[in-house]
C-alpha cells in the first residue's frame, strides 16, 4: 500500500516538474515575443 502510494506521488512529482517546464518554457517564449514586440 505504501509502495503504491510512493509510486502515486512520484508520477505526481514528474507530472508537476512537467507542467513547471512548460511554464518556463513558455514564459521564455512570451519574453522573446514581448522583446520582438519592443523593438
Amino acid at each position: 500500500m505504501i509502495r503504491k502510494h510512493f509510486v502515486v506521488s512520484v508520477q505526481a512529482l514528474a507530472a508537476l516538474a512537467l507542467v513547471f517546464a512548460d511554464a518556463d518554457v513558455s514564459i521564455g517564449v512570451v519574453k522573446a515575443n514581448l522583446r520582438e514586440v519592443v523593438r
